[in-house]
């Protein structure tokens, strides 16, 4: 019997545990506790990681635009190209600062990747117009052209 109380308690007190870590990870992060997490694993490289982290935010920071923004910079570089244009072109729409000065020149090339010319181009152009890589903008512009 004695046994059988302990079996039962450790039972108890493992799907309590298992209850309360499954609760933790599905709470959504704060975006600030989300983007230092998530700063960690970009740093290291490890962009699938990055992403989750960042896919944690509560639905009311999935439109803020650092989480868009670094969204579409880690899409980029998973090379999912098309994703990253969609976060990436909302970043552009909204940074009325300007904050992410490069936002419009990797949707470009997130465009150009996917064979989206048009769109590419115009987010070059958006680039050059604002001052970043803007060398590099306008061949790619140029190079879209013929």
């Amino acid at each position: 019997m004695k046994h059988i109380k302990k079996i039962v308690y450790l039972a108890v007190t493992a799907s309590l545990v298992c209850l309360f870590y499954a609760n933790a990870l599905a709470a959504p992060l704060k975006k600030q506790d989300a983007l230092t997490q998530f700063m960690t694993e970009f740093q290291k490289g490890a962009y699938v990681q990055a992403l989750d982290i960042l896919n944690q935010v509560s639905p009311a920071d999935k439109n803020d635009t650092a989480v868009l923004y670094w969204t579409g910079m880690t899409e980029f570089k998973l090379q999912k190209y098309d994703s990253a244009a969609a976060s990436l072109t909302k970043v552009v729409q909204l940074d009325k600062k300007k904050e992410f000065q490069d936002a419009p020149y990797v949707l470009g090339q997130s465009h150009y990747a996917s064979k989206d010319f048009r769109r590419a181009r115009v987010a070059f152009k958006i680039s050059a117009d604002r001052q970043y890589k803007v060398g590099a903008s306008n061949y790619y512009i140029g190079y879209i052209q013929n």
